[in-house]
């Protein structure tokens, strides 16, 4: 799938470590659609594709 994904792929962009870590410290502060932002701006990925990557990040922290 690569780093940028498909909107009709149900797969969540996997995100690179450090971004990854970028990403759970927005929704460590509760800024949900600043991390969605930050992984579309660092990925060129569309909206759809950016919010399932920030919802998988924020399911796994959840999850810990």
């Amino acid at each position: 799938m690569g780093l940028f994904g498909s909107a009709s792929d149900k797969t969540p962009l996997e995100l690179p470590d450090a971004l990854a870590q970028r990403v759970d410290d927005l929704l460590a502060r509760d800024d949900y659609f600043a991390a969605i932002r930050l992984v579309r701006r660092e990925t060129g990925a569309g909206l759809v594709v950016g919010t399932r990557a920030v919802d998988h990040r924020k399911e796994l922290r959840d999850s810990a």
